[in-house]
Formats: C-alpha cells, sequence, structure tokens
C-alpha cells in the first residue's frame, strides 16, 4: 500500500502508512516535512551531500536505546564504506563521524553541532567551504526525529 499524504488549508500535515496515521508536529518548513515523509512513510527524499544508505542507518541509530545495537549500526555503516566511491566515502566519514559521536553524547549532539555548524555559515567562508558547510547540516538533519502523533 502506498503511503498518503494530507495537507490541510490550515497547514496541519498527516500521512497514512498501511493502517497508520501520523500528525506532523513541527515546524511547516520543506526540510522538516521531508524529514517527516522519510521517517514515516520510507520515500527517499534526498537533501545535497546525503547518501541513502546512510540516511537509513542514521533512522535505525536514532530510534535504537541500547549502545550494543547502536555499535553494530555503526560497524555497518563502516562496511558499506568501504565499497563506496570516493565522493561517498567522504559524505560517509561524515555520517560514521556524527554516530560515534551520537553514542558517546547523546541526541544533544545533533542540536549543537548543528548549532555549531550554521554559526561557521554565517561567519565568512570560501563557496567551497560553505558547500561543505551546508552538506553538513543536510547530514545532520538525517539524524533529526521528527515529532509527530500516531492517530490510530
Amino acid at each position: 500500500m502506498f503511503p498518503c499524504l494530507f495537507v490541510t488549508k490550515y497547514l496541519k500535515t498527516k500521512i497514512i502508512t498501511g493502517s497508520s496515521l501520523f500528525r506532523f508536529d513541527g515546524d511547516f518548513k520543506a526540510d522538516n516535512i521531508k524529514t517527516f515523509i522519510r521517517q514515516k512513510s520510507g520515500i527517499y527524499l534526498p537533501r545535497p551531500g546525503c547518501v541513502e544508505e546512510f540516511d537509513n542507518l542514521a533512522d535505525k541509530l536514532m530510534t535504537l536505546t541500547d549502545s550494543g545495537s547502536k555499535g553494530k549500526i555503526i560497524v555497518e555503516a563502516e562496511t558499506i564504506k568501504e565499497n563506496l566511491n570516493e565522493d561517498k566515502a567522504k559524505k560517509a566519514e561524515i555520517y560514521i563521524k556524527i554516530m560515534h559521536k551520537v553514542v558517546s553524547e547523546g541526541e544533544k549532539f545533533i542540536d549543537k553541532e548543528t548549532e555549531r555548524v550554521t554559526k561557521l555559515l554565517d561567519g565568512k567562508v570560501s563557496e567551497s567551504k560553505k558547500k561543505q558547510l551546508e552538506q553538513r547540516i543536510n547530514i545532520l538533519k538525517s539524524f533529526a526525529r521528527q515529532k509527530s502523533k500516531d492517530e490510530l
């Protein structure tokens, strides 16, 4: 069954997947809606600089509670990285570093790192560095959990 997405005139967003109905309660911005759709429906909506396999691993990591299971996700990520081309391998390295930090420091690392990178972007940086920092923020967004309410 295909997921259905509804947006009402009052900007209330709901998604139906199978027999589940989820209501979006986040800030109504395109990136937040993309994350919500990806997490609740399984439809992949890529962001610049992101790698689908690692976005999926980031989702898995953020739903787990025990460090042993999280460690297995990191090992899986490192195994996948070995078979990637150079460009994707560089991006995979960022995912893996973030995964290690999430395991050691907790989910609060995502917010702290996003804030830090955003401040760097606000400063004077070259175009190539700006692109790298924007991609890093997109990767960090892959780890963010979108708030929703299960209505069924």
